[in-house]
């Protein structure tokens, strides 16, 4: 059942009331049977992978499977490698769970390069954003909005599916399949889709990734409770008309009229020129161009830490502003006129007025000689792909992936003392 567009809004559902209802309950089954374990052991080793499996991944698309519920994807792939599995004549219980749960986290690693997570309020208001690399969507929110996400290095995913595959795998699970050195082996190569070293378990996967891509018929079940949060909707719309003006080589970039501006850490900034220029193409009054910006800013495609324009002033990457122009450069999200000639000066003679800018004080100082003004948000890297006639890299480059490698390592108190504190509550 494919019930994914990107507007959408979804309530959590628990894993363990998931697994007793209809074709999860099924499933179970299906698959206790296949395996020929007594109750004890498969409560021990498969229950507690569906169980995290389904907490981690909730109802979130699988783009390569045109927009499928991942988990639905998944299951049915685990359970035709399983099939394979204990058709081996070499089939012992050990081997099998080591196919079943390669093939059930296969590719997980692209929920952390393909797909961004907001975690919002039942209004659809965003909040923060899913860590994928560290925590289960069903227990960290009770509703989220998926979002497809661009930019990413190539093999990424590949490298991050072990990781996010050890976060669902149950202990006496991972420590039965490492008992086996060489059956370890083809697992992580398995996940990492490292061919030369999956051996037998490679293979199985697969072949059942093959079968299923052909044969993949939609699940329907009644988990899937879809929000659509009626006071987001014109944000949303002018969210697709951004996006299809930009591929369309509709707007300009980077220079002085210009009210849309790449900064060089992959972030794009709009003037407030655009959201007006949006309600006049749709016959609506321009003046309301706050109402849509505030709006817009709940989606969770902007920058709203950090005082959103001086945090990139400060901390924005690659060139920094010069000491003699930074010092009070903003009031209020605007810059000033006087120090903002002096810093448009300064960037045309040292890169060229139509290079791609540093940071939000460079976007907005190109634009201080005209007669837009000069306040607007910030999309973050990953969200965008921009036209490649514009001059500019045609794909954004994300800073992290969503904050998740960043914030795993250095930040994670951070991320969690900021989402406790955050206004705007989970219901």
């Amino acid at each position: 059942m494919n019930v994914y567009k990107e507007s959408n809004v979804f309530q959590t559902f628990s894993a363990e009331h998931c697994l007793e209802q209809g074709y999860y309950s099924k499933y179970v089954e299906e698959i206790q049977v296949l395996t020929g374990l007594t109750e004890p052991i498969f409560s021990d080793v498969y229950q507690p992978l569906l169980k995290k499996f389904i907490d981690k991944v909730q109802y979130c698309p699988d783009p390569h499977m045109n927009n499928q519920p991942w988990v639905h994807v998944s299951l049915e792939r685990a359970k035709m490698a399983l099939n394979r599995a204990c058709a081996l004549d070499t089939q012992d219980e050990r081997m099998v769970y080591a196919a079943f749960s390669a093939a059930l986290c296969l590719m997980m690693g692209r929920l952390a390069t393909e797909v961004k997570v907001s975690f919002t309020n039942a209004k659809g208001l965003h909040w923060r954003n899913w860590n994928p690399l560290s925590e289960s969507i069903g227990s960290c929110c009770e509703y989220y909005r998926v979002r497809p996400m661009i930019g990413m290095p190539g093999h990424l995913a590949e490298h991050l599916t072990p990781l996010m595959a050890r976060e669902v795998m149950p202990e006496l699970g991972i420590t039965w399949i490492a008992d086996e050195p060489w059956l370890m082996l083809q697992w992580l190569a398995t996940l990492m889709q490292s061919s030369s070293d999956a051996g037998e378990l490679g293979a199985i996967c697969t072949r059942a990734e093959q079968y299923l891509k052909s044969n993949f018929n939609s699940i329907k079940d009644d988990l899937a409770d879809v929000l659509i949060p009626d006071s987001l909707q014109e944000a949303e719309s002018f969210w697709h008309w951004l996006k299809s003006g930009l591929l369309k080589d509709q707007f300009k970039l980077n220079s002085q009229d210009a009210l849309v501006h790449k900064l060089h850490n992959g972030s794009i900034f709009l003037r407030e020129e655009i959201f007006k220029a949006y309600l006049e193409s749709i016959g609506e009054r321009s003046s309301n161009w706050v109402v849509l910006m505030q709006q817009f800013n709940h989606l969770g495609l902007t920058r709203l830490s950090g005082s959103d324009a001086k945090f990139d002033q400060y901390f924005g990457s690659v060139r920094r502003v010069p000491s003699q122009f930074s010092s009070n450069l903003f009031s209020s999200g605007k810059v000033k006129q006087e120090g903002a000639h002096q810093l448009q000066n300064f960037w045309t003679q040292s890169q060229g007025s139509s290079c791609a800018f540093s940071t939000v004080a460079q976007a907005q100082a190109a634009a201080a000689g005209s007669q837009h003004s000069m306040t607007g948000v910030t999309i973050t890297p990953g969200n965008l792909l921009l036209p490649s006639s514009m001059g500019v890299s045609s794909i954004i480059q994300p800073a992290s992936v969503t904050g998740a490698i960043e914030s795993l390592v250095q930040h994670q108190d951070i991320l969690q003392r900021s989402a406790q504190m955050d206004p705007v509550a989970k219901g």
